[in-house]
């Protein structure tokens, strides 16, 4: 099984709490939905956006499936306790930082591939590639954020709004 269809499945169950409710939702048979989580099948394309609308975690491996970007959109293993992937977060925040502090100096004047000194195009590698961990880090922050607290991160990012309690107990819009 596929790290995104991995991702997908664990989304799914994580979101609406069975791959029949999952099925159910997504218009399809439960053995349809277990071909399509075990490899067997595609999800359709008119599917996805609703299944990765099921939890963040289910938008991250339709992210992960559609481009392969496995440094951006990948699932962070072990210590998932939001204050370890607060401190991971500072972390790659902090090598971010340090890897683009140089870049504004180092890329003046310098229009195109051909302006770029060996040095100069490592540093933006460099950069670039803490800038995905960053993002990456990020995103699994989110997740467990969501899942942990509830927070409606994915109407949020989605931009459809539920209504929910407010902290004194009122419904928002």
């Amino acid at each position: 099984m596929t790290a995104a269809l991995s991702m997908l499945r664990e989304g799914i169950e994580r979101g609406v709490g069975s791959q029949k409710e999952a099925a159910r939702q997504l218009s399809l048979t439960p053995s349809m939905l277990s071909k399509i989580l075990s490899g067997e099948r595609n999800l359709a394309a008119d599917l996805k956006p609703k299944a990765s609308k099921m939890h963040l975690l289910a938008g991250l491996a339709m992210a992960l499936e559609a481009t392969g970007y496995r440094r951006l959109f990948g699932y962070i293993q072990g210590d998932r306790h939001p204050q370890s992937m607060i401190r991971r977060v500072e972390k790659e925040d902090a090598e971010a930082d340090a890897a683009l502090q140089p870049i504004g100096w180092r890329i003046i004047d310098k229009d195109g591939p051909d302006d770029l000194t060996a040095d100069d195009k490592l540093a933006l590698l460099t950069a670039g590639k803490e800038i995905a961990d960053r993002v990456k880090a990020e995103i699994n922050l989110l997740i467990e954020w969501e899942d942990r607290y509830q927070l409606g991160l994915l109407e949020h990012l989605t931009g459809e709004k539920k209504n929910r309690p407010s902290e004194s107990g009122h419904i928002k819009s």
